[in-house]
C-alpha cells in the first residue's frame, strides 16, 4: 500500500529516472523472482491523509526519519 501514486506508476512501467532508476529496477526484479514462485505482489494506491488509522502517524514518522542526519538506514536481515 502506498499513497505515492507516481513511485506505483514507476514501479508498474518499471520505468523511472535518476537516482530511483535502481530501487525501481531492483523492485521489479524482485516482483519477477515472487511471481516465478506463484507470489503474485499487488500494489495499491491509498490516498494520503484520508483518516486511515495511524495514516497521520505513519507520515510524521516517515517525515522524521527521512530527516535524520544520515538519511534512510536500512535493517539488516535477522
Amino acid at each position: 500500500m502506498s499513497d505515492s501514486q507516481h513511485a506505483l506508476k514507476a514501479i508498474a512501467n518499471r520505468y523511472a529516472k535518476g537516482s530511483k532508476k535502481a530501487q525501481i529496477a531492483k523492485i521489479a526484479k524482485l516482483v519477477s523472482q515472487l511471481d516465478m514462485k506463484d507470489v503474485h505482489a499487488v500494489f495499491r494506491w491509498i490516498p494520503a491523509h484520508s483518516k486511515v488509522e495511524g495514516n497521520e502517524r505513519a507520515d510524521l514518522a516517515a517525515k522524521e526519519a527521512a530527516y535524520q542526519p544520515g538519511g534512510p538506514t536500512r535493517l539488516k536481515p535477522d
